[in-house]
Protein backbone atom coordinates (compact mmCIF):
# COMPACT_ATOMS: atom_id res chain seq x y z
CA UNK A 1 0.00 0.00 0.00
CA UNK A 2 1.33 3.14 -0.88
CA UNK A 3 2.08 5.73 1.82
CA UNK A 4 -0.43 8.17 -0.02
CA UNK A 5 -3.06 5.85 0.25
CA UNK A 6 -2.12 4.78 3.89
CA UNK A 7 -2.61 9.22 4.69
CA UNK A 8 -5.85 8.94 2.45
CA UNK A 9 -7.25 6.08 4.75
CA UNK A 10 -5.98 7.40 8.12
CA UNK A 11 -8.43 10.81 7.01
CA UNK A 12 -11.17 8.50 6.20
CA UNK A 13 -11.10 6.96 9.59
CA UNK A 14 -10.84 9.84 11.50
CA UNK A 15 -13.54 11.36 9.59
CA UNK A 16 -15.41 8.45 10.82
CA UNK A 17 -14.47 8.68 14.46
CA UNK A 18 -15.32 12.57 14.46
CA UNK A 19 -19.18 11.81 13.10
CA UNK A 20 -19.62 8.56 15.21
CA UNK A 21 -18.24 10.47 18.20
CA UNK A 22 -20.80 13.29 17.53
CA UNK A 23 -23.82 11.40 17.16
CA UNK A 24 -22.99 9.66 20.75
CA UNK A 25 -22.67 13.05 21.98
CA UNK A 26 -26.51 13.99 20.55
CA UNK A 27 -27.91 10.65 21.56
CA UNK A 28 -26.98 11.53 24.80
CA UNK A 29 -27.85 15.01 24.69
CA UNK A 30 -31.50 13.85 23.65
CA UNK A 31 -31.32 11.59 26.50
CA UNK A 32 -30.58 14.44 28.79
CA UNK A 33 -26.80 12.82 29.75
CA UNK A 34 -24.63 14.88 31.67
CA UNK A 35 -21.39 15.99 30.19
CA UNK A 36 -19.45 15.81 33.25
CA UNK A 37 -16.87 12.98 31.91
CA UNK A 38 -13.90 14.26 29.69
CA UNK A 39 -13.88 12.51 26.75
CA UNK A 40 -10.63 11.05 25.18
CA UNK A 41 -10.16 10.59 21.07
CA UNK A 42 -7.91 8.48 19.62
CA UNK A 43 -6.48 9.21 16.46
CA UNK A 44 -3.75 8.19 13.89
CA UNK A 45 -1.37 10.13 13.17
CA UNK A 46 -0.17 10.59 9.56
CA UNK A 47 3.23 8.89 8.80
CA UNK A 48 5.30 11.42 6.56
CA UNK A 49 6.05 10.49 3.13
CA UNK A 50 9.65 8.64 2.62
CA UNK A 51 10.48 8.58 -0.69
CA UNK A 52 11.66 4.77 -1.67
CA UNK A 53 14.10 3.98 -4.45
CA UNK A 54 12.05 1.85 -6.96
CA UNK A 55 13.64 -1.37 -5.97
CA UNK A 56 13.33 -1.22 -1.98
CA UNK A 57 10.34 -2.61 -0.63
CA UNK A 58 7.71 -0.47 1.40
CA UNK A 59 7.72 -1.36 5.16
CA UNK A 60 4.90 -0.33 7.28
CA UNK A 61 5.60 2.48 9.98
CA UNK A 62 5.31 2.62 13.03
CA UNK A 63 4.04 5.92 13.60
CA UNK A 64 0.71 4.74 11.92
CA UNK A 65 -0.35 2.00 14.17
CA UNK A 66 0.55 3.94 17.49
CA UNK A 67 -2.67 5.59 18.58
CA UNK A 68 -2.42 9.15 20.30
CA UNK A 69 -4.55 10.50 23.16
CA UNK A 70 -5.85 13.91 22.98
CA UNK A 71 -8.06 15.06 26.15
CA UNK A 72 -11.00 17.00 25.16
CA UNK A 73 -11.56 19.15 28.40
CA UNK A 74 -15.53 19.21 28.77
CA UNK A 75 -15.99 22.57 28.63
CA UNK A 76 -15.08 22.78 25.26
CA UNK A 77 -17.63 20.83 24.12
CA UNK A 78 -20.28 23.16 22.63
CA UNK A 79 -23.90 23.44 23.52
CA UNK A 80 -26.57 23.62 21.58
CA UNK A 81 -28.69 26.76 21.44
CA UNK A 82 -32.29 26.14 22.22
CA UNK A 83 -34.56 26.39 19.95
CA UNK A 84 -37.50 29.35 19.81
CA UNK A 85 -40.04 26.38 19.99
CA UNK A 86 -38.75 25.18 23.08
CA UNK A 87 -39.00 28.23 24.64
CA UNK A 88 -41.41 29.24 27.29
CA UNK A 89 -44.37 31.26 26.03
CA UNK A 90 -45.36 32.81 29.13
CA UNK A 91 -42.81 35.77 29.09
CA UNK A 92 -45.09 38.16 30.30
CA UNK A 93 -48.25 36.85 29.98
CA UNK A 94 -48.50 36.58 33.95
CA UNK A 95 -48.82 40.31 33.80
CA UNK A 96 -50.91 41.28 30.89
CA UNK A 97 -54.14 43.12 31.69
CA UNK A 98 -57.77 41.46 31.30
CA UNK A 99 -59.88 44.15 32.01
CA UNK A 100 -59.67 47.86 32.88
CA UNK A 101 -60.30 47.44 36.62
CA UNK A 102 -56.86 45.77 36.40
CA UNK A 103 -54.92 48.76 35.86
CA UNK A 104 -53.68 51.28 32.75
CA UNK A 105 -50.52 51.59 31.06
CA UNK A 106 -49.02 55.13 30.37
CA UNK A 107 -48.02 55.01 26.73
CA UNK A 108 -45.69 58.29 26.87
CA UNK A 109 -43.77 56.46 30.03
CA UNK A 110 -43.87 53.11 29.94
CA UNK A 111 -41.18 51.11 29.67
CA UNK A 112 -40.70 47.94 27.53
CA UNK A 113 -41.91 45.02 30.36
CA UNK A 114 -44.81 47.46 31.23
CA UNK A 115 -46.20 47.87 27.78
CA UNK A 116 -46.31 44.00 27.39
CA UNK A 117 -48.84 44.01 30.14
CA UNK A 118 -50.92 45.08 27.04
CA UNK A 119 -53.32 43.22 25.01
CA UNK A 120 -51.47 42.21 21.81
CA UNK A 121 -48.28 43.43 22.85
CA UNK A 122 -45.00 41.51 22.97
CA UNK A 123 -41.42 42.32 22.89
CA UNK A 124 -40.91 43.34 20.30
CA UNK A 125 -43.76 45.46 19.81
CA UNK A 126 -43.17 46.92 22.65
CA UNK A 127 -39.79 48.08 21.02
CA UNK A 128 -41.33 49.52 18.32
CA UNK A 129 -43.73 51.30 20.55
CA UNK A 130 -40.51 52.93 22.73
CA UNK A 131 -38.80 53.20 18.94
CA UNK A 132 -41.61 55.50 17.24
CA UNK A 133 -41.69 57.48 21.18
CA UNK A 134 -37.91 58.30 21.34
CA UNK A 135 -37.85 59.48 17.43
CA UNK A 136 -41.52 61.27 17.10
CA UNK A 137 -42.37 61.87 20.72
CA UNK A 138 -45.43 61.13 22.56
CA UNK A 139 -48.80 59.78 22.17
CA UNK A 140 -51.32 62.70 22.22
CA UNK A 141 -53.92 60.01 21.74
CA UNK A 142 -54.52 55.88 21.08
CA UNK A 143 -55.29 56.58 17.33
CA UNK A 144 -51.12 57.82 17.20
CA UNK A 145 -50.55 54.15 17.76
CA UNK A 146 -51.50 53.69 14.73
CA UNK A 147 -48.41 54.94 13.31
CA UNK A 148 -46.04 52.24 14.59
CA UNK A 149 -45.80 49.34 12.41
CA UNK A 150 -48.13 46.32 13.25
CA UNK A 151 -50.64 48.21 14.39
CA UNK A 152 -53.85 48.70 13.70
CA UNK A 153 -57.40 49.51 14.37
CA UNK A 154 -58.28 45.66 16.05
CA UNK A 155 -54.80 45.54 17.77
CA UNK A 156 -55.46 49.32 18.68
CA UNK A 157 -59.53 48.45 20.00
CA UNK A 158 -57.84 45.65 22.23
CA UNK A 159 -55.08 47.79 23.91
CA UNK A 160 -57.37 51.29 24.23
CA UNK A 161 -59.09 50.69 27.25
CA UNK A 162 -55.97 49.93 29.40
CA UNK A 163 -53.64 53.65 27.82
CA UNK A 164 -53.16 56.25 29.68
CA UNK A 165 -52.04 59.21 28.12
Amino acid sequence: MSPGNRYAIAILLSVLLAGSLFMVYRAGEVAGESRGVPIVIRTVAPAPTPQPSPSAPVAASPALDAPVDVPVPDDSIPTPKASHRHRSRGHAKAGKLRSPGDGTVDINTASAEELQRLPGVGPKMANKIIDYRMQVGDFRSASDLTNVGGIGDKKLAKMEPFLRF
